[in-house]
């Protein structure tokens, strides 16, 4: 059985999968503004998966006790 921690690993993974991260090669300005914000909402996304899994941790605690 995979742990918690697993699980939302998987599933930070996929989120960066769907994200496409822009090629380094041709850069031009829009390209860097795409960058930029793809690495905003990445951590954005990470951030709210953070909380909410702590915040489910903390509940499953709790109900263990």
């Amino acid at each position: 059985m995979p742990t918690f921690l697993q699980i939302s690993y998987n599933i930070l993974l996929s989120l960066k999968k769907q994200i496409p991260s822009t090629p380094q090669k041709h850069k031009t300005k829009k390209l860097n503004k795409v960058s930029i914000s793809n690495k905003k909402l990445r951590r954005e996304i990470e951030d709210s998966l953070l909380k909410k899994g702590l915040k489910i941790t903390y509940i499953l605690i709790k109900q263990m006790r």
